[in-house]
């Protein structure tokens, strides 16, 4: 993860992924009551639908193939009229899932399974596709 220095008001607040038919990257962003943010409409050509989820704006990368999950994704942040970014790699979440030694109710057995094998996924993706 790397963030451009957002600005007070705009807090970048972690991400995850939704595992379809082809992999959402989801932005959890803060933001202060009055911010007015704005984020670009396309990244690494991919669309991006913005959504308020309780307390936060999600911002998602859709369409994600399996091939690409290896990539950084940015997403550019953009707060009365100055542009900032957050950068991602899906493949980065997977990583934290795995690395997590502490019992936490968002991490079970069958989570760090599932990213082992999305971590595998990706690597006969590529492998296929070099072929």
């Amino acid at each position: 993860e790397q963030t451009e220095n957002l600005p007070s008001g705009v807090t970048f607040c972690g991400a995850s992924l939704t595992l379809k038919s082809e992999t959402s990257l989801n932005f959890y962003f803060e933001v202060d009551p009055g911010s007015t943010v704005y984020f670009s409409q396309e990244t690494n050509g991919m669309y991006q639908m913005p959504t308020i989820v309780g307390n936060y704006l999600k911002v998602s990368i859709m369409g994600i193939p399996a091939h690409r999950l290896d990539e950084t994704f940015t997403m550019y942040v953009f707060v009365d009229g100055e542009c900032y970014s957050v950068s991602y790699c899906p493949l980065n979440y997977c990583r934290i899932v795995l690395e997590k030694t502490e019992p936490a109710a968002t991490y079970t057995p069958e989570l760090k399974a599932l990213t082992q094998a999305l971590y595998l996924y990706n690597q006969q993706a590529n492998a296929y596709l070099e072929k």
